[in-house]
């Protein structure tokens, strides 16, 4: 199962639809930062206000608890990541997750998926998005 939740990561970090679709259920459903995503609303959403602007996110499965019954299971984990902006800053994340697997043709598929930013983090990512950008920087003259 944290295999199946690492694969909806490189996905969506990768922007390959594919594989981000290929660990759904057919009636994938997500919430996340309290808004309500059906399907790979999910990842347009990410794709369009982060990735296509040159952000760059880091997610990594820490700690996961899983509990299963039959083709059912349900794990909770920390995601302990980061976003990094264009010119290569980046802020330390966290966040607290759980998701909701069901077992389909011997693979674990996603059917729900639930992320929420740690307090400290909302506070870190609203900081690092209303920062102004690193100046660029100059090269030194050519003697």
């Amino acid at each position: 199962m944290v295999q199946t939740l690492r694969a909806l990561y490189t996905g969506a970090s990768k922007d390959d639809y594919r594989m981000f679709r290929s660990v759904l259920a057919p009636d994938f459903h997500a919430f996340d930062g309290g808004v309500d995503y059906p399907g790979v609303a999910v990842l347009d959403y990410v794709k369009k206000n982060f990735q296509d602007k040159g952000y760059v996110f880091v997610w990594t499965v820490v700690n996961p608890t899983v509990h299963t019954v039959c083709n059912m299971a349900w794990i909770t984990y920390t995601n302990i990541g980061s976003l990094a902006d264009p010119a290569g800053k980046h802020v330390p994340l966290k966040w607290l997750e759980s998701a909701v697997l069901q077992k389909e043709h011997g693979r674990w598929l996603i059917r729900f998926f639930d992320s929420a930013l740690t307090p400290g983090s909302q506070e870190r990512l609203r900081t690092f998005l209303m920062s102004p950008p690193l100046p660029a920087t100059e090269s030194a003259p050519h003697r």
